[in-house]
């Protein structure tokens, strides 16, 4: 891993309240148009997020309320977000950061950990310097990032963020996954899962990277990085649209989907087996499928994710904590899917095949 310094581009603000142990946003119940009512960040707007923006100086002149969409898109809504078309400002979403800090406060004991997954659709590299992405952070002034992760819309590049030390110093870096010390390039026109987590206890990042038919492009659980902000709490979160690097001209427009909170005692990044959940005898039936596939558990399942291989989700289904559920499938082309199943003991996905 190679870590860069962050510049003045990477000057924040705050994103998301958590008021339990998971917290989703698929933006399905949203109204198509603008989410936020003006760039303050002090007015909720639709599903009370606030919105924030800045065109600084010089040339930067788009940042308005249009710069946070919801659209239709990965089969359902999605947020769309625009950059700044000039070489300053930049656009940012967020909620209450005390609820943020409140959540954390009253977790479960032993959930140290603080994940923050999410989908984002990587588009066609172009001649934007925008970057698009989500970062945690343990204070009001931005200062120290817990974790986080943008994507170089010019160049579809990954990038990790966190507050490390390298080689004696302590600072916000970028952190570069591949070989030789390269970036990885996420696949260009794609929707992918993005996934980044921090521990309170050992300060210790982990990145994950996958597409959505399973496809693992990039996971260091094996070996985090050992961060140097242990014993921070989590206390911001912000969905950003800013330059990666000087001279930008052109506004580039990224597309999030699928926003997860968690507050957990494992790693379970992007439906890795949660422990738990795999002891509760989840079962899912019949598979392959033709009308129904049925989900029995021995737990409390919320909600039933179904996503195509393009990475749209092509059916959600809410239930009211049942431990067994349906979900008619008869109206899906035949093909392969993937299945997410939320519970009160975690998260999991299976591989179901629709005839």
């Amino acid at each position: 891993m190679k870590k860069q310094l962050l510049t003045g581009a990477f000057v924040l603000a705050s994103f998301f309240a958590a008021q339990a142990q998971v917290v989703s946003y698929d933006f399905n119940d949203y109204t198509i148009g603008n989410i936020g009512t003006n760039l303050t960040g002090e007015e909720v707007g639709q599903g009370d997020w606030l919105t924030f923006g800045s065109n600084g100086d010089p040339v930067t002149s788009n940042i308005t309320n249009a710069n946070f969409q919801v659209i239709e898109g990965n089969g359902g809504k999605v947020l769309q977000l625009t950059g700044p078309d000039g070489a300053s400002g930049g656009a940012f979403m967020f909620q209450d950061p005390q609820a943020t800090l409140d959540a954390w406060a009253e977790r479960t004991e032993g959930n140290d950990i603080y994940q923050v997954e999410y989908l984002y659709y990587t588009g066609t590299p172009g001649d934007s310097k925008n970057g698009m992405g989500l970062t945690v952070f343990a204070n009001s002034q931005t200062s120290i990032i817990l974790c986080g992760a943008i994507v170089d819309t010019s160049t579809n590049e990954f990038y990790g963020r966190a507050y490390v030390n390298n080689a004696g110093t302590n600072g916000n870096f970028l952190i570069t996954f591949g070989a030789q010390g390269e970036t990885l390039v996420l696949p260009d026109n794609t929707w992918v899962k993005i996934g980044t987590s921090f521990n309170k206890v050992t300060g210790e990042v982990i990145f994950k990277v996958a597409t959505v038919a399973g496809e693992i492009l990039l996971d260091n659980s094996a070996t985090p990085l050992a961060g140097a902000a242990a014993g921070n709490d989590p206390v911001e979160v912000d969905v950003n649209a800013l330059n990666v690097s000087a001279g930008n001209t052109v506004a580039a427009v990224g597309l999030f989907d699928n926003i997860k909170v968690s507050m957990v005692a494992e790693d379970s990044l992007l439906g890795t087996k949660d422990v738990s959940f795999e002891q509760a005898n989840l079962s899912v039936y019949p598979n392959p499928a033709s009308d129904v596939v049925n989900v029995s558990v021995d737990a409390l399942v919320s909600n039933v994710a179904i996503v195509d291989l393009n990475g749209r989700t092509v059916k959600s289904v809410k239930f009211d904590g049942v431990s067994t559920a349906s979900v008619n499938v008869s109206d899906l082309a035949s093909g392969i899917y993937m299945m997410t199943v939320s519970s009160d003991k975690g998260t999991t996905t299976k591989k179901i095949v629709k005839n």
